[in-house]
């Protein structure tokens, strides 16, 4: 190993090419991938585990089925289970059996190598121009990995652990005098990945970096979280002023911390309307956004502009909030006012509003528009606010088209690369939009999982959009058969503040629960009253679902209300909900299994699982065989789909099929009394009575008696 600058490198790179395996015990070569992994934590453990602490795991343990059941079996301390989802109590340690191996295989390589590995764990990252020119006689296998980004780093968690086992204070300082001395020969930092790496490195070493350099490299989008936070603190200390407690609450709060937050925007003026515009912008965002209060974040915004009327940054924070109030075209026009005039974090959130206005309408081709001009503002800023911009993207396809398989994929690629980053907080709004997307899918009990993950994820998004969280959340519950939760979620939502904005997701939640109940008139009143909102809002989208909301609780009057709506919103998903609504006001059986048939070509099996119940009892009304034959492909459907507990609507329709002797037959059985009591008090015979009830069974979908109560005010309304 060189000690110097100036030694050329001898031969090749310590770096191993990308993809190269982290070591693993010799006795279980086998290795899982990342989501089999995770399936195994959950069988070795009992409940589903959250998808960061499975990413931690599979670090640890290198993939090895045999080093995670020794992890478990010999550090249980390690695991809790919160809101059934399985988290890291602790940092895990490495498995014992992993550890002895791996460093008795670290112990055999050549000292050179050793040397190697021991300074790329000291630094945890180096860039490749760097390490190409520390180099040794022979490449370390299996050790180290250059990932995409052009870094070399140890290739797995107890790596680093092993090399640096020992290697006192003063070697790890040696090993980064090294680095730097190294990266000083080069011509320049080409790479944001050599400037944060250097900048790093300097700051652990104690060394005093100028308030321009570190503010610089604190706000390269791809610096880490945790070196964003400690450049910004040097800035500040070395006299950075306002920008830099500014960065430094802007910062807090995207990580959840609501307090500094709030406390280093008061230390900037921001509590003042006098005060900088970007402190009383970034207040209103604390105060309208995080602590979901945005009537009084525009009261002081408002103030403030009567100084400054044409202020970007104060206008900019304006638009979220106005969206948040419901004031859509309002928004809308502020924006247009902004066009070409937003910067920094403010203009991006101004962004993603626009954004999300425009879906809301309906106005897919504008709302694709915006968020494209967005991109190359959104490319240059740190942290979470990019990524919002990834989130609108793929909701687009979701609340607009109902493109079920476009959104999922989006929202799936930027999930994964928010997992891999190790941001939490970055996570939770893709973790929504996926929970969204599953339970379409007709998979609830994924979808649970992933609120779970989002509701536990510290940050501005999750304060900001804690009861849309919550009320999908309770959805979610109710579609999955646990209605008990889905009581207590609801019970948590009511108390919490929240915006016009979020109305219509908390009324559709109680219309989740009336639905679970079997209180379906009360469900679809809800939803319809959803509907008159939006509408009158300007929210097309908005309405649409929640009219299709009301028909899936057996309101035949949203179906025509659907198609009063006209051609907004477009979109594969939407047409196939127009055809079910024109097929309830058709009342043809074939047809509506023909919808059934699309929407489960589209994905969305939750509709397709429910309208197939509906077809069946329809069936029943005219033609018993091609109720049965129905019912046979209904089933293959529910049975794809095992977390979906039941459809929501158990179809109304069909009740109006029963006989006047079934429904009084039926009516009987649901007070508890036996056939033969039945037949005695209707003066037939017991067969006749069993006939009856038989046949009422088989048109309203059930199998016992208890199943029956829920359906005779719908029998009764029909009779």
């Amino acid at each position: 190993m060189p000690q110097d600058a100036a030694s050329p490198a001898r031969t090749r790179s310590a770096a191993k090419p990308a993809g190269a395996a982290s070591p693993s015990p010799r006795t279980s070569p086998f290795r899982l991938e990342p989501r089999p992994f995770a399936k195994l934590v959950e069988e070795l453990l009992g409940a589903p585990v959250e998808s960061g602490a499975a990413l931690v795991l599979l670090d640890r343990t290198g993939g090895s089925p045999a080093a995670l059941r020794e992890l478990v079996e010999t550090s249980p301390e390690t695991f809790r289970v919160v809101d059934g989802l399985v988290r890291l109590a602790a940092a895990p340690p490495l498995p014992p059996s992993l550890s002895a191996d791996l460093r008795a295989r670290f112990a055999a390589l050549p000292e050179p190598q050793q040397e190697a590995v021991r300074l790329v764990a000291a630094a945890g990252r180096v860039p490749a121009a760097v390490a190409s020119r520390v180099a040794v006689d022979e490449p370390v296998p299996d050790w180290l990995v250059t990932d995409p980004a052009g870094t070399v780093r140890p290739a797995g968690g107890g790596i680093a652990e092993v090399a640096l086992d020992g290697v006192p204070r003063d070697e790890r300082q040696r090993l980064l005098h090294l680095l730097l001395r190294v990266a000083a020969g080069l011509d320049r930092l080409r790479t944001d990945a050599e400037r944060i790496a250097v900048t790093g490195w300097r700051l652990e070493l104690g060394e005093p970096l100028p308030v321009d350099e570190a503010m610089l490299v604190a706000n390269l989008p791809a610096a880490p979280p945790v070196l964003r936070e400690r450049l910004l603190l040097s800035a500040i200390d070395t006299g950075g002023g306002t920008a830099a407690r500014l960065a430094l609450a802007e910062h807090r709060a995207r990580r959840g911390d609501l307090d500094t937050a709030s406390r280093l925007v008061e230390e900037t003026g921001g509590t003042d309307p006098s005060g900088p515009a970007a402190a009383v912008g970034l207040q209103a965002t604390l105060v309208g956004l995080a602590r979901r209060r945005p009537a009084a974040a525009l009261t002081t915004l408002d103030l403030a502009l009567r100084t400054r009327p044409r202020d970007p940054e104060l206008l900019a924070a304006r638009i979220p909030l106005l969206l948040l109030q419901r004031r859509l075209q309002d928004a809308l026009l502020l924006s247009a006012t902004l066009a070409g005039r937003r910067s920094g974090t403010a203009g991006v959130r101004a962004g993603i509003a626009e954004v999300a206005a425009r879906m809301l309408r309906g106005d897919e081709t504008r709302a694709r528009a915006a968020a494209e001009a967005l991109r190359p503002l959104a490319a240059a800023l740190p942290g979470g606010d990019a990524a919002l911009l990834d989130w609108a993207e793929a909701a687009i396809p979701l609340l607009v088209t109902l493109d079920l398989r476009a959104a999922t994929a989006r929202a799936e690629r930027a999930y994964d690369r928010a997992l891999l980053a190790g941001r939490p907080e970055v996570r939770a709004p893709f973790a929504h939009l996926l929970a969204r997307c599953r339970l379409l899918a007709g998979d609830p009990g994924r979808a649970v999982h992933l609120l779970r993950e989002a509701e536990s994820a510290p940050g501005l998004w999750r304060d900001a959009a804690l009861p849309l969280l919550l009320a999908t959340l309770v959805e979610a519950l109710v579609l999955a058969g646990r209605g008990d939760e889905a009581e207590e979620v609801f019970e948590r939502l009511l108390p919490l503040e929240r915006p016009p904005a979020f109305a219509g997701a908390v009324d559709l939640a109680e219309a989740a629960l009336a639905a679970g109940r079997g209180e379906h008139r009360d469900a679809a009143a809800l939803a319809t009253r959803v509907a008159r909102r939006a509408s009158a809002d300007g929210a097309a989208s908005e309405a649409f679902s929640a009219l299709h909301a009301a028909l899936r609780y057996g309101d035949g009057d949203a179906a025509r209300r659907i198609l009063e709506l006209g051609a907004v919103p477009r979109g594969p998903g939407r047409d196939v909900q127009r055809d079910h609504a024109r097929a309830i006001l058709d009342g043809d059986p074939r047809e509506l299994e023909r919808v059934a048939r699309r929407y489960w070509d589209q994905g969305l099996g939750l509709f397709a699982t429910e309208l197939a119940a509906t077809a069946v009892e329809r069936h029943g009304a005219f033609d018993i065989r091609a109720a049965h034959a129905a019912a046979a492909r209904a089933r293959i459907w529910r049975d794809a789909l095992p977390t979906l507990a039941a459809p929501v609507v158990a179809a109304a329709p069909p009740a109006l099929t029963l006989t006047p002797r079934e429904r009084e037959t039926a009516r009987l059985a649901a007070t508890g009394l036996t056939d033969r009591d039945i037949a005695e008090r209707l003066g037939i015979s017991v067969r006749t009575a069993q006939t009856h009830l038989g046949r009422a069974y088989g048109k309203l979908g059930v199998h016992s008696r208890k199943e029956l109560a829920p359906l005779l005010p719908r029998v009764e309304r029909a009779s």
